[in-house]
């Protein structure tokens, strides 16, 4: 019973609100799972304008399926911010997907990704299909680091960070974070980057 509603709690939180800056799945124990927020202090820039600070807050969620499969979704949502010679400026990057383990410390990742960059009140949403790579290695029995790259139609994402184990079940994470979204066709066509770093806190099940 509580498998089942952890994985209808992790699913619920993937398919509401309006990264992967969380961390990867590093322990395969079936059955486990972990939730999180992430405060992300990025900023916003179209090619050639501006560079604006543009926080982003996320919620996380991932479900060990097996020994080397998980679940995994993100969903991030800024705030409007005006960059200046652009105008009121929002993103949103949500990803649904899975995480397969190929050996210890490497997995791959492939799944949805649900982008929507607005400017001046008009929505520029694309939904692809995204693949890429995540790198875990236990630094001690209560810190990991982590290296993940997901790419997709006219989009990447690259982030790096440490987690640390506060207790059994409570972790605090920190990294740096770049996603470049490209050709966006909101108002202006141009490529769109957020970059900066995120702190999260996350609960293990």
């Amino acid at each position: 019973m509580k498998k089942i509603s952890v994985l209808t709690l992790v699913a619920t939180l993937s398919f509401t609100a309006s990264v992967f800056a969380e961390p990867p799945v590093t322990e395969f124990n079936n059955g486990s799972g972990s939730i999180g927020f992430s405060q992300c202090n990025y900023n916003g820039e179209f090619a050639g304008k501006g560079k604006e600070k543009n926080k982003a807050k996320e919620f996380y969620g991932s479900y060990v399926l097996s020994d080397n499969l998980a679940f995994t979704a993100d969903i991030m949502n800024s705030g409007t911010k005006n960059i200046t010679g652009v105008g009121d400026t929002s993103y949103r990057f949500n990803k649904i997907g899975v995480q397969y383990k190929m050996t210890d410390n490497i997995s791959f990742l492939v799944g949805n990704l649900n982008r929507n960059v607005a400017v001046k009140g008009v929505d520029d949403r694309k939904n692809s299909l995204y693949a890429g790579a995540s790198v875990g290695q236990r630094l001690s029995d209560n810190m990991s680091a982590y290296a993940s790259y997901v790419f997709a139609s006219k989009y990447s994402d690259y982030n790096l960070g440490i987690t640390y184990d506060i207790t059994k079940n409570i972790y605090f994470d920190v990294g740096y974070r770049n996603i470049k979204a490209k050709n966006t066709g909101a108002s202006v066509n141009r490529d769109f980057t957020a970059k900066g770093i995120n702190w999260s806190v996350g609960y293990k099940i």
